[in-house]
């Protein structure tokens, strides 16, 4: 299967998981939702790590950490932010739904990025570039790419 189909059908299972629960408000609802918003989660963060080997192979390691920092940040405040707002909305249910309604757009903010990346940074543009030819050279020599 096609890389990019894959991360794609990711995107919308964790969407469908983010979105589930509104959808169908109760534990089974809750359960499903978690299972499909948790289990592409790693399917993406490997995606977005390869995507920064690709674009920045010199500079890996470094932006790897700035996304491992990022995701942190929103672990972080996430729940910070859930809890914020089932206290100060009229209703425990409001506030729950409001903090969906953000994550989902947050998905959709994250996919729109994507693609942007893509666009702006095609593989063929990438692949030729002097940065590229640069780290495949020095990996070569370390041995680590035939």
């Amino acid at each position: 299967m096609d890389p990019r189909i894959a991360l794609a059908v990711c995107y919308l299972m964790e969407g469908a998981g983010v979105c589930g629960g509104l959808i169908v408000p109760s534990v089974t609802g809750f359960l499903i939702s978690s299972a499909l918003a948790g289990l592409p989660f790693n399917v993406i963060n490997f995606h977005a790590m390869r995507e920064v080997a690709r674009l920045r192979p010199l500079h890996a390691a470094r932006y790897m950490g700035l996304l491992t920092a990022l995701f942190s940040i929103g672990q972080i405040c996430g729940p910070f932010l859930v809890s914020t707002l089932v206290h100060v909305m009229a209703s425990e249910t409001r506030g729950l739904v409001l903090s969906l309604v953000i994550a989902g757009g947050a998905l959709l903010v994250g996919a729109g990025l994507y693609v942007l990346i893509r666009i702006l940074w095609p593989v063929e543009a990438v692949l030729g570039s002097s940065e590229m030819r640069a780290a495949l050279r020095h990996r070569r020599e370390e041995g680590r790419v035939s």
